[in-house]
């Protein structure tokens, strides 16, 4: 996968809290969703709490994906190294990251189907 995740950061703490991930080579981060999901031993289990899905952009190789917990207005900034670091919000009030029976995993969904609730309704058999 040409998405990585890298770390979790102040867990706990609402207004540090986040998740970056690497780029491994030059992607459409708009193909990729975060989650935070249980845990179970080594593995995550099938419960998913939080789910973040990327805006469509461009993303180089090397170049940093930041995910913040709070608010926040999503923004860019230039790396030393010539890279970019790409920032993120989740929009959420309270901190997600610091519970041992949680993770992160990162799905790679370029296609997908999606139809609003209301289409999907169906009367019910008597």
């Amino acid at each position: 996968m040409n998405l990585e995740l890298r770390s979790i950061i102040e867990p706990g703490n609402i207004r540090l809290e986040r998740l970056t991930l690497r780029v491994k080579s030059a992607l459409d981060i708009g193909d990729f969703l975060v989650a935070q999901v249980g845990w179970v031993g080594s593995e995550p289990s099938i419960q998913i709490y939080h789910t973040f899905w990327f805006p469509y952009d461009q993303i180089t190789a090397g170049d940093l994906v930041i995910i913040y917990t709070r608010e926040g207005t999503p923004s860019k900034k230039a790396l030393k190294a010539g890279n970019t670091a790409h920032f993120f919000y989740w929009g959420l009030d309270n901190p997600i990251w610091a519970n041992d029976f949680r993770g992160a995993a990162v799905m790679h969904v370029p296609e997908w189907k999606a139809r609003i609730a209301t289409e999907l309704y169906r009367p019910s058999s008597p």
